[in-house]
């Protein structure tokens, strides 16, 4: 890597194919060295190739490459790769995580490594729940948006995590002195549609708005899985109506109840269902304000027949949806 950085490319690979014609072992041990960074192997894969360095890799190394003939369809280092391996690249979390923590140094120097970095990134999430590097996505998020490169994918892996600090990580950035941060974090938390003006002061700035916000409806949120491949003003995740009706706390993943529903709370929702969606918006948000301030009034209410709580709760909070 030294090499690399201080003398360039050429003269990195013309040291390794050197060193690969005379002592080849020695050749595979400095790639498969622990402090390598990812993108001096990606670089040295043709004469890893010419010099038929496989069989001398470390897992980490291979995973590496296998990852790397998926993205590229490079079909001989695909079938070399998976000749060799330990198990398949499911199996080395710790692999994935090398190639995004060693290979963010060097993203944007060209398409496909990126695609690489970013398809390692959703692999370690999508297959093996790894969150551990979360922030560091959202900083190369921003870095990207700065630069004006692609970063949709990576967005994508990262809310696909649906780990609710995700919404934090982001939201940190609303406090930014950069401008550009500011807006994509609005744009990323969709936070214009979702934070409803008469919730908050409007003299609160963007960030207090948006953790108040998340405070009081964390509880019944579930990630949508939009992305911005689909639509220009994905929303990461959605309140619950059915939740925060009934002031059950749902799964971020697929919306089931924590504690399962009792037969009775069924049939309050049975009610609750065959209201328009404007009416079930303004009961859902009416019962989390009254079970924040009394739960015995709240359960007198919910326990009413339905249209008493919507006279109730309109009454209350104004004919004005939520």
């Amino acid at each position: 890597d030294r090499l690399r950085l201080k003398q360039g490319i050429s003269k990195l690979k013309a040291t390794f194919i050197e060193l690969a014609e005379k002592q080849s072992p020695k050749a595979a041990a400095l790639i498969n060295d622990r402090n390598v960074l990812f993108y001096t192997v990606y670089l040295l894969i043709p004469d890893i190739d010419a010099y038929h360095l496989y069989g001398q890799l470390n897992n980490r190394n291979l995973v590496a490459l296998n990852v790397t003939a998926n993205i590229t369809n490079d079909k001989k280092l695909l079938f070399k790769t998976e000749k060799l391996m330990n198990g398949n690249i499911q199996n080395d979390p710790s692999a994935l995580k090398w190639m995004i923590k060693t290979g963010f140094a060097d993203d944007g120097i060209n398409d496909d490594f990126d695609n690489i970095l970013d398809y390692s990134a959703a692999l370690l999430i999508d297959s093996h729940q790894e969150k551990s590097l979360l922030p560091l996505m959202a900083d190369k998020i921003f870095e990207r948006n700065k630069k004006g490169t692609y970063n949709h994918d990576l967005i994508w892996a990262f809310f696909h995590s649906h780990d609710p600090d995700t919404l934090k990580i982001i939201a940190k950035h609303l406090r930014s002195s950069q401008s550009e941060d500011v807006k994509l974090a609005k744009h990323l938390l969709n936070i214009d549609n979702i934070v409803e003006v008469n919730e908050t002061s409007n003299r609160e700035n963007p960030y207090t708005k948006y953790v108040t916000w998340l405070k009081k409806n964390n509880p019944y949120l579930y990630f949508t899985e939009e992305t911005f491949q689909y639509t220009s003003k994905p929303s990461p995740c959605n309140i619950d109506y059915d939740a925060a009706y009934l002031c059950k706390e749902v799964s971020y993943d697929d919306r089931t109840p924590v504690k399962p529903l009792d037969e009775k709370e069924k049939a309050i929702l049975e009610d609750f269902h065959q209201l328009s969606k404007k009416d079930r918006k303004l009961l859902s948000k009416y019962s989390r304000t009254m079970h924040e301030k009394s739960v015995a009034a709240w359960k007198n209410w919910i326990n009413s027949p339905i249209d008493d709580q919507k006279d109730i709760a309109k009454n209350d909070m104004g004919r004005t949806a939520v």
